[in-house]
């Protein structure tokens, strides 16, 4: 009798086809990289960058002169209010549950594009598709205590705004491609970082406010740090 019995345990390959199960392929064309920047280029603040995205679709120029109604809407923390953005040029607060407007304020002379609401939920800062911030207090949701806009801030060429964390400072992208960070109390820019080559579309802040991303019609997303500065100003 032989000595060899035939084993019952999975070949290599089949062990390698079990491993396979679930993943997911991709060309590399579909990967989206990411790479360390450091001084590679004296004109680019971003700690990293990601490359790999294929289309562009500039929502950063778009204007809503030609529409009517709501443009943009966002919660007002995790109350049931909602506020919205609107083509006249108003910021509306609204009352989820009834579907009532329970404030509007009125001072852009163009489409609202973008609505933001700060982390404590006392700030909204609604842009115009002309470039113009305005800063409104929503003041803990009490209609009584609503008010008009307090001030309003003329950046030229900005295209997206954000509140970073609970701070007083609003970070900007601008269609020159940078992304600058503002005192929303003083409306001065406090820091500009560069590092794009064509319009910011979006950003956003980490939650411990240390970093913000940025997109762009460069097919690039890049990220900056902001605890540096934002320690010395604060």
């Amino acid at each position: 009798m032989s000595n060899t019995a035939k084993s019952n345990s999975p070949t290599v390959e089949e062990d390698e086809e079990d491993d396979d199960e679930g993943d997911v392929f991709l060309g590399e064309s579909d990967v989206i990289h990411e790479f360390d920047v450091d001084g590679e280029d004296e004109n680019d603040d971003s700690v990293h960058t990601f490359t790999g995205h294929k289309e562009a679709y500039n929502l950063g120029s778009a204007t809503f002169n030609s529409q009517e109604g709501v443009t943009c809407v966002t919660w007002v923390g995790t109350s049931k209010y909602l506020a919205t953005g609107c083509a006249d040029g108003t910021v509306s607060v609204w009352d989820s549950l009834l579907g009532n407007c329970v404030h509007t304020f009125h001072g852009h002379q163009d489409a609202v594009q973008a609505i933001s609401v700060s982390a404590n939920t006392e700030f909204v800062v609604s842009l115009e598709s002309k470039y113009q911030l305005a800063l409104s207090s929503l003041a803990e949701h009490h209609t009584s205590h609503y008010h008009s806009s307090s001030h309003i801030m003329n950046i030229e060429g900005v295209t997206c705004v954000t509140w970073v964390g609970t701070s007083k400072y609003l970070a900007t992208g601008c269609a020159d491609g940078t992304v600058s960070v503002w005192d929303s109390l003083l409306g001065n820019c406090v820091h500009t970082f560069h590092g794009h080559q064509d319009a910011v579309q979006a950003i956003s802040v980490s939650a411990n406010t240390e970093f913000v991303v940025s997109v762009s019609v460069d097919n690039t997303a890049r990220v900056y740090e902001t605890s540096e500065f934002l320690n010395k100003t604060a």
